[in-house]
């Protein structure tokens, strides 16, 4: 049976809010049960980004707790994850006072840190590219030895 996964991981929670991104292929929505727990369903259409996220949430979200989403079920057929919902609004909506922004990024560096300092023998996470980049003599971006 090809189920939905709202249907399917979510229980028939109902939508309560749509925190979806214009131009994105992702979907993100607010779940509600009939309990009032309230959870994040979301759903992308890309294998690998869907690969990625799964990935994270099941070895270096535990580590940060509360502060970041827990996963809750998944559907690798749907691409679709359910997790915790973190307490908070985007940075980008409302726009903050600058006192509330700097706030912000002080609390999104120390997480950082956090996150850093959480992985096996203080690694973080491989992001972006898996294929090793060539850059150009000199270039402002290649790493430093």
């Amino acid at each position: 049976m090809n189920e939905d996964p709202t249907t399917r991981i979510a229980r028939n929670a109902e939508v309560v809010a749509d925190h979806s991104w214009p131009g994105t292929s992702t979907t993100v929505t607010r779940l509600r049960t009939a309990g009032g727990r309230e959870m994040i369903l979301k759903t992308n259409t890309d294998a690998d980004s869907f690969t990625r996220e799964l990935h994270a949430l099941r070895t270096w979200a535990p580590a940060l707790g509360p502060r970041a989403p827990q996963l809750l079920d998944a559907d690798p057929t749907h691409h679709a994850l359910l997790t915790t919902v973190v307490p908070g609004v985007p940075l980008s909506t409302p726009s903050p006072a600058a006192d509330e922004e700097r706030s912000a990024y002080r609390q999104a560096g120390a997480l950082l840190r956090f996150f850093h300092n959480a992985g096996p023998d203080g690694t973080c996470p491989p992001s972006g590219p898996t294929e090793p980049r060539t850059y150009a003599p000199n270039s402002p971006t290649a790493p430093t030895r």
